[in-house]
């Protein structure tokens, strides 16, 4: 029995030995539990086609039902780590080659708190072609031809440290989204607008389709940094009575210069109890930046970068856009920063 002890030691022994290991302290397992995460490596093709998408509005203006939407959808893409490489005759260093990555975390110093989502989105590629028609409609099934949108030759290149953070931001309930997503590249061989039946409502023999549209569009350094809020509130009579009832003019312009938001929600509540018909008790709040209702540029604003965009102008029988060109456009250090709320509801 003790040879059998020994052995059996021997032998859960040797595998330590033979690879350096040893016993872990706590402190090391820490080190383990804090690279834990998903990594998601992708390849992945996707072909589309969907027949309609359709957004109705049951009555209207005058009680009349109408739709409108997307008919006859098209998409053949492909999303995976970039290939532009050095080793692929590329300039991007496979060194600082990043997967899609999920983690979820909480630090005192960010977002009060709260626990968060933290959505690595790598160092990817997107590429492939879409086309569809929009249309109106008295029904679902649309029928009522606006144009066609075709987009050729796409690829979107995702730049290093790419990430989209989620967090309730120490709220109840509610999304905020922090964005920091740059993209290196956006390329589209065409990005055109189709009529399939020309100008036929002024005369029969112009009834060949044509395109307008844009040639060898690129946008680079697209950066896109910022808070995003999405909240829903009802805007009952407690909350009227609160906002409205119980102000005076000189807490309102306390209220303008101290809580942009709150501002915001008694303008709301106004519009909703003295206009009942513009608005429905509930609303989507959009939050876009840090709530302070002024786009400087501090820390949350929503801000857009772009780098360059080139492109030429065209027409064409076809969403090629070859046929004739009308001429170049270009656009050099754009910046735009937006702060501030929108309120979505129903009339």
């Amino acid at each position: 029995m003790k040879k059998l002890i020994a052995i059996a030691s021997m032998l859960f022994l040797l595998p330590l030995s033979a690879f350096g290991l040893t016993v872990m302290e706590d402190s090391q397992m820490n080190d383990i539990t804090a690279q834990a995460g998903v990594s998601i490596a992708a390849d992945v093709f996707l072909d589309l086609h969907v027949d309609t998408v359709a957004w109705g509005d049951s009555d209207g203006i005058s009680g009349t039902e109408g739709w409108v939407g997307v008919s006859d959808m098209n998409a053949d893409l492909w999303f995976g780590m970039r290939k532009d490489v050095t080793a692929l005759g590329g300039s991007f260093d496979p060194a600082d080659l990043q997967v899609l990555t999920i983690d979820v975390a909480q630090d005192a110093a960010l977002y009060n708190g709260a626990s968060y989502v933290r959505i690595g989105l790598g160092t990817f590629q997107l590429e492939g072609n879409m086309d569809m028609d929009f249309e109106l409609g008295a029904s679902q099934l649309l029928g009522e031809e606006l144009g066609t949108l075709d987009i050729t030759g796409m690829v979107v290149l995702g730049a290093a440290d790419n990430y989209v953070d989620i967090t309730t931001d120490g709220r109840n309930s509610g999304v905020t989204l922090n964005l920091n997503v740059l993209l290196d590249l956006i390329h589209m061989d065409a990005l055109a607008w189709g009529d399939s039946d020309g100008v036929d409502i002024y005369n029969p023999a112009y009834t060949d389709a044509g395109f307008v549209g844009v040639t060898d569009m690129n946008i680079t350094a697209l950066d896109i940094e910022g808070l995003v809020a999405i909240d829903v509130a009802t805007m009952g009579a407690s909350f009227y009575n609160i906002l409205t009832e119980n102000s005076t003019p000189a807490d309102v312009l306390t209220l303008a210069a101290t809580d942009y938001q709150s501002l915001v929600m008694w303008k709301l509540a106004y519009l909703k109890f003295n206009a009942p018909t513009q608005i429905s008790d509930t609303a989507v709040i959009l939050t876009l930046g840090n709530g302070d209702g002024v786009a400087d540029g501090a820390l949350g604003d929503l801000n857009v970068g772009l780098g360059t965009m080139s492109a030429t102008v065209g027409l064409g029988s076809t969403s090629a856009v070859s046929d004739a060109v009308m001429g170049q456009i270009f656009i050099s250090g754009a910046n735009v920063t937006v702060d501030g709320m929108v309120a979505i509801g129903a009339h």
